[in-house]
């Protein structure tokens, strides 16, 4: 009976395991998808998005918080890399940006980033 139980414990961790990791990754997805909302929304109200704009623009948006949150958590250990992967991450979110809004929105929105970066770097 001893036997039993000893075997049923790495099979009930397997479990619970997986469990867990099931139940994690649907809060992953929500937290970088309602990110992207709140971020496209926000845009939306500064820039006066089309609706065309919109869709397009809460796509980079989910794509850039995704591999952001991607980021954050995988290269933890490596601050260099980190940071260079986050460097090209923000120069694709600005390209795609650049193609998918008009020139002064496009303006208006940098000079919006260039703002908060100063807020939060203090320079």
């Amino acid at each position: 009976m001893k036997v039993f139980y000893l075997a049923f414990i790495p099979l009930f961790l397997l479990i619970a395991t997986k469990g867990f990791a099931q139940n994690n990754s649907p809060v992953n997805v929500s937290n970088y998808i309602s990110k992207a909302q709140a971020e496209t929304n926000r845009l939306k109200a500064s820039l006066n998005l089309t609706d065309v704009q919109y869709q397009k623009v809460l796509e980079i948006n989910k794509d850039y918080f995704k591999k952001l949150a991607d980021i954050r958590t995988s290269d933890a250990d490596n601050p260099a890399l980190r940071r260079q992967k986050l460097d090209e991450l923000n120069k694709k979110r600005e390209d795609d940006l650049k193609r998918t809004l008009i020139d002064w929105q496009f303006t208006k929105y940098k000079n919006q980033m260039d703002s908060i970066r100063h807020q939060m770097t203090g320079h």
